[in-house]
This record gives structure tokens, sequence and C-alpha cells, in this order.
């Protein structure tokens, strides 16, 4: 039945917000611009008043049937709330005011701004086994102001060095991660790289936050090592 955040928690509470939207959905006016049909009406209003009147039994006096008897109700009343909210309560026909007498929130109608990521990321590398390097540990450099701007990293990266296999330091490392050739978008804290042609190479990696809508924050700094 999805998520029923709008739901109260506590039982007392859920029989007052179906009491209240009995009264609404009652009068003549809703039912109408609802169409909103009479048996629906009469079964919610059993199901408000059975577990009304079971839990009004003091907690002393109840038998496990009884406790049986009020969870199975709560269940149900709980059911036919969820089913008639996803049927007929919108915004139109209904208005915010109506919403907020139904104890419900009103659906915040205008976007909120992602702003592009700030901060910088960094990593640590590891070596899980030979011809692998791991980018372990992917965190923001500083705090982070609004982690919707952390929706994920942008891991740029090249193997570089002698095609002989033998150890070769590159001069001239990438200034950032614009340099390197190839990149992958994780939203994980580690990725793993598997090079097995490329044991002895240099390996660079760089990178960089990105929003859910794909615009990038500052470049980290360049991470580099020989793939083992």
């Amino acid at each position: 039945m999805g998520n029923k955040n709008w739901l109260p928690g506590k039982r007392a509470k859920k029989i007052e917000m179906a009491l209240g939207w009995n009264g609404f959905l009652s009068k003549p006016a809703v039912k109408t611009m609802l169409n909103l049909g009479q048996p629906a009406l009469d079964a919610f209003s059993d199901a408000t008043q059975l577990l009304m009147t079971l839990n009004e039994t003091p907690t002393g006096a109840r038998t496990p049937a009884h406790n049986a008897q009020i969870r199975a109700a709560e269940r149900d009343l709980t059911a036919q709330m969820s089913d008639i909210k996803m049927r007929y309560l919108f915004i139109p026909p209904l208005t915010e005011a109506d919403f907020i007498t139904l104890g419900l929130r009103p659906r915040d109608r205008v976007p909120t701004s992602v702003n592009a990521p700030a901060m910088t990321a960094e990593a640590d590398l590891t070596f899980p086994t030979i011809g692998r390097v791991e980018l372990h540990h992917i965190r923001p450099s500083g705090n982070v102001a609004d982690t919707r701007t952390s929706y994920g990293v942008r891991i740029y990266y090249g193997v570089l060095g002698a095609d002989d296999g033998a150890p070769a330091r590159i001069t001239a490392p990438p200034a950032t991660g614009a340099n390197l050739p190839q990149s992958v978008f994780t939203r994980k804290n580690r990725y793993c790289f598997d090079f097995p042609a490329e044991r002895g190479k240099h390996a660079f990696f760089c990178i960089r936050y990105e929003n859910s809508k794909g615009q990038a924050g500052p470049w980290g700094t360049i991470l580099e090592a020989f793939v083992p």
C-alpha cells in the first residue's frame, strides 16, 4: 500500500484522523465532488467505529483474543484509509485547505533547486589482488552542506606507461581528470578497476561529485599508482 508516512503511528491518533475524514467525506457537496459512493463511506464508518469501540477497552482488561481483534480492525482501517487517499484525495478538486482539514500535508509544487556540488572528493587507493586497483572510502574532503549535490561521483581514469610491463613513471602526470581518457559513474563509496593486462603500468585517477542533474563539482586531486 505504499509509503504511509502521512498516517499517524499511534492508534488513538489514527482513530482521530479517521473520524475527521468521516465527517469531511460525508458532506453531500464533497461526496458529489469526489464521486464517492455511499457504500464505501458506510464501510469506512463501520471500520472506524469498530476500532474505536475495541480500543476503548482498558489495556489491563484485554484478552489475547481481544488484542487480535484490535490488530485486525486496525489493519482494515489502515487499508481503507490508504485506498481512499489513493482513489479520491487529490488537488484539485480538493484544495490545500481541504488537505489540512484532513490532516494531510499538501504537496509542495515549487521545485526545489539543486546546486552544482561545491565540495571536492577524495579517496584511498587499495590493491585487492593482482591487476586490481580499488578506490576505497570515496568521500567529500570537507563538510557537505547539501547532500543532494553529492548524488554520486564520476571517476576519470587512464593507464599509461611502458608497453613491456616494466614500471615507468610518467614525467608529466595529468593536471586534472579532464586529461584522462575514460570515466565511470558510481553512487557507491568504493569502485574497483580490473587491469589484468596493464600490470606495471602507471594508473591515474581523479574524482569529482555530480548531482542528480549531472552537474559536476570541482576536481579532486590526482591519485596515482602502479598496477600490481
